[in-house]
């Protein structure tokens, strides 16, 4: 197997590395041969609703509010 393109790979692997286990965002694989889509629209949709069902009670304002605030 060629070395060409390792360096390229270790620099990935260590980003996703970061992404998945400091900042808990969900890996979804290798998508090079999926529907190479910017967004993808279905798991979009779902986290906008889960957002908009959070939002809509009190304690997720009050979160979502404070979460604001810190960012800026």
């Amino acid at each position: 197997m060629s070395d060409v393109g390792q360096p390229e790979r270790q620099a990935r692997e260590r980003v996703v590395r970061l992404f998945s286990k400091r900042l808990d965002y969900d890996y979804l694989g290798n998508r090079e041969y999926w529907n190479n889509a910017n967004v993808e629209v279905g798991l979009l949709q779902k986290h906008l609703l889960t957002w908009e069902t959070y939002l809509t009670t009190a304690e997720g304002s009050w979160a979502a509010l404070k979460d604001l605030a810190r960012r800026r």
